[in-house]
């Protein structure tokens, strides 16, 4: 991954947690950002409208830390501008690679609170060292655990996109996972509850194909 896209991810994690709040880390903007930059913007933002649906559909409540859809889109147009071909089948692998690895990066944003509360304590009274610092660990955190995590969800599309069969109605298919990430939101059970969920039915789905 070229450092460009490392400087990207760690600008769109400051816009998500700490500066700018210009909205360049919603899906849509994260994946016509590195579409344009990588030169494959349609296949990119194929891949932002399905996070940004994460996104509207898993709404933070009190400190709780929703999925980072940030990371999902971001990691999802690399594989989308890297690779060689790309097709409707492609970007289900692609999109089921940076779903899975989206779920430990979400957690990353505990270790940036960690930090951060760690200096509050540290120097209480120094106002606009804490904003440096808290925005420099939100730099930090995106291009280290965006940048590593989508090298991950690489890794995994190498792996396994020849082994995904063609889909031929890929819209029925994305719909109906849609309707299903809908349904599940509403279940009250824990996120690695969830995540065990989408892994069961995704090699279900796979060996049923």
């Amino acid at each position: 991954m070229s450092p460009l896209y490392g400087i990207l991810a760690g600008c769109f994690a400051m816009d998500r947690t700490t500066a700018f709040n210009f909205a360049i880390s919603r899906p849509l903007a994260v994946s016509a950002i590195v579409g344009l930059v990588g030169g494959n913007l349609e296949w990119c933002l194929l891949g932002g409208v399905f996070f940004e649906l994460i996104g509207l559909m898993d709404l933070p409540v009190g400190t709780r830390i929703p999925s980072d859809d940030t990371f999902g889109a971001f990691a999802y147009s690399i594989i989308a501008v890297q690779a060689p071909t790309f097709s409707l089948t492609h970007a289900l692998c692609a999109i089921i690679a940076a779903f899975i690895i989206m779920f430990p990066v979400t957690y990353s944003t505990y270790l940036l609170r960690w930090l951060n509360a760690i200096f509050q304590k540290k120097y209480p009274e120094r106002e606009g060292f804490l904003i440096l610092i808290g925005q420099a660990f939100s730099f930090m955190r995106g291009a280290l655990f965006y940048g590593l995590g989508a090298l991950i969800c690489c890794f995994f599309y190498i792996l396994c996109h020849t082994f995904f069969p063609p889909l031929p109605n890929f819209v029925l298919v994305a719909f109906l996972a849609s309707i299903c990430g809908y349904f599940m939101a509403f279940f009250n059970v824990a996120a690695w509850e969830k995540f065990t969920l989408f892994i069961i039915g995704g090699v279900v789905s796979w060996v049923l194909l």
